[in-house]
């Protein structure tokens, strides 16, 4: 009798201790004013197309400004729950009817939910974009990668030793349309060098170029560049034929790096301000 009398005094101290100990901890607060996952977009155009800036994306209750370039990916949209992200060039909220979307983009089901990075292809200011995805999981930041979307093999020659120059590097594959428009590590039009994978360098001096297609022509130079690696910080080169010269080629670059998205120190003082009783900024 006497043993569970002090078993259940001592079961009630215990539920006690929990219940004054929760009561000392500071409540957990996690405050998104904008999206940490989803989709971020970029341009990628040789003839100068652009899009409307900004662009609208509904959020929740409100639609957010999002800021589409070719310098770098743009703030992160949500997809909606059948898989489409859809911008306006106006601001639904400052009219009655939101009408038809700028652009209406229907995501691919391996691409619906995580991060992704859209590139949105323009040929044109009067051609229909295109639009190709990869998950950032795929090709994780710490890397550089080379995209052929140009219809010929081109090469891609590391040098090893300042001022030597291998005869023969590694071929890219011309672009052929990928399933679901999505770029995955197996895409054989898709070149990369992860710095997980090569500690000890911390510069990629590398020649771009279109091989000769006979032993009397000699390879075209796109491109030579000793590149600086970071390990917080991804590069991806695109290639792509000139829009006016057919001998001729354009490379088009962008970089993105581990940050969720522009908004994501918005998100971290939102976030701050909920722990210390601050009201919750305005979402603009």
């Amino acid at each position: 009798m006497m043993k569970k009398v002090l078993f259940s005094i001592l079961v009630g101290l215990l539920t006690l201790g929990s219940a004054l100990w929760a009561d000392k901890e500071e409540p957990a607060f996690e405050v998104t004013l904008y999206p940490t996952t989803g989709v971020r977009f970029v341009v990628c155009s040789p003839s100068d197309g652009k899009l409307p800036s900004p662009l609208y994306a509904l959020y929740n209750d409100k639609y957010l400004p999002i800021y589409i370039s070719s310098r770098g990916p743009s703030e992160r949209v949500l997809p909606s729950s059948d898989g489409h992200v859809r911008l306006y060039e106006k601001n639904p909220q400052d009219a009655e009817n939101p009408g038809t979307p700028y652009l209406d983009i229907a995501l691919p089901p391996q691409v619906s939910k995580g991060k992704v990075i859209c590139i949105v292809a323009i040929a044109g200011q009067k051609a229909k974009p295109q639009y190709y995805f990869m998950r950032e999981a795929d090709l994780p930041v710490g890397g550089f990668y080379v995209i052929n979307f140009s219809p010929v093999a081109i090469e891609m020659v590391v040098v090893t030793k300042a001022g030597q120059i291998p005869e023969n590097g590694a071929m890219i594959s011309p672009y052929r349309k990928p399933e679901d428009n999505c770029i995955v590590p197996s895409s054989p039009n898709l070149w990369s060098f992860l710095v997980r994978d090569h500690p000890g360098v911390k510069n990629l001096e590398y020649v771009l170029r279109v091989p000769a297609s006979n032993e009397d022509e000699v390879p075209m130079p796109l491109r030579g560049s000793r590149f600086p690696l970071s390990k917080s910080m991804s590069h991806v080169t695109i290639v792509v034929k000139h829009p006016t010269n057919p001998q001729a080629f354009s490379l088009i670059s962008f970089s993105y790096s581990s940050a969720s998205d522009k908004r994501n120190e918005a998100n971290a003082k939102a976030s701050q301000g909920a722990r210390r009783g601050a009201a919750t900024p305005v979402l603009r």
